[in-house]
């Protein structure tokens, strides 16, 4: 189950931050429960908006000003600057 996995996770990365002397204080009890849950979700995520970007396309929305515009005027050049 997801429990299981998560606590080989936090295993994992409370082993992995507390081998490295920078990243040692950094291996608190909420700290590596963090990191195991994004361990975990990141790559679903990732693998969810690739697909997605995939199938699915957006729908053009409206436009709501039925004239176009021409080309836009210059800005004037202030001459008392």
């Amino acid at each position: 189950s997801a429990t299981t996995y998560h606590h080989q996770v936090q295993a994992n990365v409370e082993r992995k931050l507390k081998s490295h002397e920078l990243a040692a204080p950094f291996a608190t009890k909420e700290f590596i429960w963090f990191a195991a849950s994004a361990l975990l979700a990141l790559p679903i995520f990732i693998v969810y908006k690739f697909l997605c970007s995939l199938f699915c396309t957006k729908t053009k929305k409206p436009t709501r000003h039925s004239h176009r515009h021409g080309r836009r005027r210059a800005k004037r050049d202030h001459s008392d600057k």
